[in-house]
């Protein structure tokens, strides 16, 4: 018999419906695959991103540790459990939760160490999310912010260097409460220049070349409530910043920023002194995690115990993220912090965030090892692959970075038929 008649035959047995369904939206996919060369750049890309990211971290003398899944989930990252079983001793782990606990343990034992993660996450997805990613997480041994960043930046620089071949420079570090003031957001586009300053209680806004003066200049002489001095557009005194933030946005328009795509032209930048917390909706959330580390943590009679919720959104960590920007996006590659190393700080913390110190008993634990040994100082930051794979690709889209995509109906492809699905009338 031909391959057609038997693929034929192979068809008419399955009486599946779901299956049958997944079966033609798979076999889709594998044509588009292998028909469509954005995609297969983009996977590539990703490849090379765990590529070049462990060369340069085994070369930091930094330990590959493999880490099992634990039997609780950390409500911190999400509430909604993710759950897998072992039939053979009726045990089930919980998949939803960052490997924070237990590299934080290895870090204290054996220094620094990383892996590439499979995380997930009960969270909506759209074109350029997923609830089930990878993330490379590291875990520094006694290295300081700015040690932690200089590695990051090394990934970052040569990743852009030699995937994409742009020399990407990233040296500019801005605070997040400085951002947040200026422009309203921790995450602006600074590519289109026109950056904004203040300075002795009046606000500016910067021009880079005669040229852009030359095209601003008659919009400028509109506006009553500033004057050029220099390379700046120094506006009266006690001007509102919301107004400054839409003459920006107006500058960057009338110069014709917004359609230039060069993707050569790129600009990345560090947010540091990033908050503890945040309020969202009228709740308390830790803005990057609850291991972050204050940085008056080492003052004397410091406590998460005494701090209100004001205090707490207004307490500065030793904590980054790291932006590029092209004219028309922001994305954010990496992020990072140094961790709370002691164990009577970190269980305040949680305490006063109001978590279960049940689900960080092994966290506590190892935290309680380290004040007895090593004490060691702790810190680390993620990459998530597939966005930065979306990024370098200029494809902002999950379907190009991974080959079947999670966010999409055929990521479910290559799972298993529940059991459910199998007992559905045939």
């Amino acid at each position: 018999m031909g391959n057609e008649v038997l693929y034929e035959e192979f068809k008419k047995s399955i009486t599946n419906k779901k299956l049958k369904v997944k079966l033609d939206t798979y076999s889709e996919r594998l044509q588009e695959v292998y028909t469509n060369e954005d995609i297969r750049r983009g996977l590539l890309m990703g490849s090379k991103i765990r590529e070049i990211t462990q060369r340069i971290l085994f070369e930091s003398d930094a330990t590959y540790i493999w880490l099992p899944p634990l039997e609780t989930s950390i409500d911190e990252y999400s509430s909604e459990n993710f759950v897998a079983r072992n039939p053979y001793t009726n045990k089930s782990y919980s998949l939803v939760q960052s490997p924070q606990i237990q590299k934080e343990a290895a870090a204290t034992t054996i220094g620094t160490n990383f892996r590439i993660v499979d995380c997930y996450r009960g969270e909506k997805t759209d074109a350029t999310h997923s609830n089930i990613f990878q993330q490379i997480d590291i875990e520094f041994a006694n290295k300081r912010e700015e040690e932690i960043r200089s590695v990051a930046r090394r990934i970052v620089e040569t990743c852009f260097r030699e995937i994409v071949g742009i020399a990407l420079t990233v040296d500019e570090i801005y605070s997040y409460e400085n951002l947040v003031k200026l422009y309203g957001t921790d995450c602006p586009n600074l590519k289109n220049g026109f950056l904004i300053e203040e300075k002795d209680g009046r606000y500016s806004i910067g021009i880079a070349s005669p040229e852009e003066m030359k095209q601003i200049l008659p919009f400028i002489s509109k506006i009553q409530v500033c004057e050029i001095l220099g390379e700046q557009i120094v506006f009266v005194d006690k001007y509102p910043i919301e107004r400054v933030r839409e003459i920006r946005d107006e500058l960057i328009s009338l110069t014709g920023k917004r359609e230039e795509t060069n993707a050569t032209e790129l600009l990345g930048y560090w947010v540091s002194d990033m908050p503890y917390a945040e309020c969202k909706n009228g709740i308390i959330k830790p803005t990057h995690h609850i291991m972050s580390k204050p940085k008056s943590s080492l003052e004397e009679n410091f406590s998460f115990l005494n701090l209100t919720d004001e205090e707490l959104c207004r307490l500065k960590c030793n904590s980054f993220d790291l932006l590029v920007c092209t004219p028309d996006r922001v994305v954010e590659v990496l992020g990072g912090d140094e961790r709370i190393s002691d164990f009577k700080t970190q269980y305040e913390a949680i305490r006063r965030m109001g978590y279960d110190p049940e689900q960080y008993a092994f966290l506590l634990e190892t935290l309680k090892f380290n004040d007895e040994h090593s004490k060691t100082k702790l810190g680390g930051f993620a990459i998530g692959v597939d966005r930065f794979a979306q990024f370098l690709s200029g494809t902002n889209n999950m379907k190009f970075v991974q080959l079947f995509p999670t966010n999409l109906p055929n990521g479910e492809l290559v799972h298993a038929i529940s059991l459910e699905d199998m007992s559905e009338e045939r």
